[in-house]
């Protein structure tokens, strides 16, 4: 039994390392620089292209996903920790399904379409 303590003891160590090690996967609206967010008419449709830079210097965006719900549509950026490729800036355009949609950000949805004054 006193051999397998130092191992226990080890794994433990690395198990927690590696929860305090966790990052955010879907990132929130607050951490995010909108640098565009812009209503424009497509063939389908109205569309808002919105256009952003995440602000967490070691992660970057990995995919974005856009789940219309009735008159919303929820944006969520998933991030992964940044490597040779990825970047923190996203692009995507967002189709309005009615002319009273509104398009919430992240697992909070903040509504950042159409802009609150």
């Amino acid at each position: 039994m006193p051999k397998r303590l130092p191992i226990i003891a080890t794994l433990l160590s690395f198990l927690y390392l590696g929860a305090c090690m966790s990052y955010p996967t879907i990132v929130e609206a607050k951490d995010v620089r909108f640098l565009e967010i812009k209503e424009f008419q497509t063939s389908a449709g109205r569309s808002v292209k919105l256009k952003g830079l995440v602000f967490h210097s070691a992660l970057a965006v990995s995919a974005i996903d856009v789940i219309p719900a009735g008159d919303t549509v929820q944006v969520l950026v998933r991030l992964t920790p940044a490597k040779k490729g990825l970047s923190g800036g996203f692009q995507v355009d967002v189709p309005l399904p009615t002319a009273n949609s509104r398009i919430v950000f992240g697992p909070s949805n903040v509504q950042i379409w159409p802009v609150q004054p």
